[in-house]
């Protein structure tokens, strides 16, 4: 690649999560019943098998687990529904590797742990 199609590329990338913010600033502020997952990059791994880690601030940018399987982010979607603890609130998402730290089943108290709003 040239370096002005990586410079470019590099924009590219900022000006797309300037955007994601601002589209999530504005869900933020409109009042309407919303929860914003911010999930790691994703794995087509088995889901149910790994601590789940919630973050703010992009907090897990700076950890080496910035991973996450599709079928935990598709479980922290539905308990999203289900707990008033995940009602306007904004979080990262990624999990622990397999067999290090134990799986998340509690959802409410993990939920309860996010005090960002945006």
């Amino acid at each position: 690649m040239r370096p002005s199609e990586d410079r470019r590329e590099q924009e590219g990338s900022y000006l797309e999560q300037v955007w994601k913010r601002k589209a999530e600033q504005y869900l933020a502020d409109s009042g309407l019943l919303h929860t914003i997952i911010r999930a790691g990059s994703l794995q087509d791994k088995d889901g149910g098998l790994r601590e789940l880690i919630v973050g703010k601030d992009d907090e897990i940018l700076k950890t080496e687990t910035r991973t996450i399987a599709r079928a935990d982010v598709a479980e922290v979607c539905i308990q999203a529904l289900l707990f008033e603890q995940a009602k306007f609130k904004a979080f990262d998402l990624s999990s622990k590797p397999e067999g290090e730290g134990t799986p998340t089943t509690d959802f409410r108290t993990r939920f309860a742990q996010v005090n960002s709003r945006f």
